[in-house]
């Protein structure tokens, strides 16, 4: 389980990394709340078109089997450890993982603890803009560039021949503003293979331990 945390720990701050370089943020309160009230839409939109676990930026308290997680004990996690909302996705007999998500608070210097993160690598199970595990990339990318989503440069990690050449999958990132859909496609063609949907807090500092993204066997 620590080692599931850390992984969407890692995933989520090197989406973040590379959708806060990709943007431009303005200072002030202002601005803030302008970026978050943009974000709640492209959020609204993303839920309305999609067929996921659970909404995007739901409230922890919707879900009681997450109630005993506090923003007191997820600030007291250091700033290089996984965070405490992760957790496993699995079937109705509980038999199969079917992916996994991550609770965390947001906007980050509130109290409120909203699901920024779900990933899932079992065919038939979500879709986000009808996108599943399974499906052909090239057809994602067209329907999330219909939906406004541009293509955002993978983190480097993802981009490395060694990787790609070890895990036989790449990386694709599609965002609007600070919500991503990303997905590893299957090295040599156009298979999907694992989905991930992401909201990402730009005024959260960024993680400092580097290591962590480059030492985690990313395969499920």
């Amino acid at each position: 389980m620590k080692k599931r945390r850390l992984i969407l720990f890692c995933m989520a701050s090197i989406l973040l990394m590379s959708l806060v370089g990709c943007s431009e943020i303005g200072e002030g309160e202002q601005n803030q709340a302008i970026i978050y009230e943009q974000t709640e839409k492209v959020v609204e939109e993303l839920n309305e078109n999609s067929n996921l676990y659970m909404d995007m930026l739901s409230f922890v308290d919707q879900h009681e089997w997450m109630g005993n997680i506090t923003p007191e004990s997820i600030r007291a996690v250091l700033r290089d450890e996984p965070p405490l909302g992760g957790f496993d996705i699995r079937n109705e007999s509980n038999e199969i993982r079917l992916g996994h998500g991550l609770f965390d608070l947001y906007p980050h210097d509130t109290d409120d603890i909203r699901l920024t993160q779900l990933i899932w690598t079992v065919p038939d199970s979500f879709h986000v803009f009808g996108i599943d595990v399974g499906g052909d990339a090239e057809v994602a990318e067209t329907i999330l560039i219909q939906h406004g989503y541009e293509e955002r440069e993978a983190p480097p990690h993802f981009q490395s021949e060694v990787y790609i050449q070890r895990h036989n999958r790449r990386m694709v990132v599609f965002a609007k503003d600070f919500v991503s859909v990303a997905f590893f496609v299957v090295a040599d063609g156009s298979e999907i293979l694992e989905v991930l949907v992401t909201v990402t807090d730009p005024f959260k500092g960024q993680p400092t331990n580097e290591r962590g993204v480059e030492g985690v066997d990313w395969v499920n």
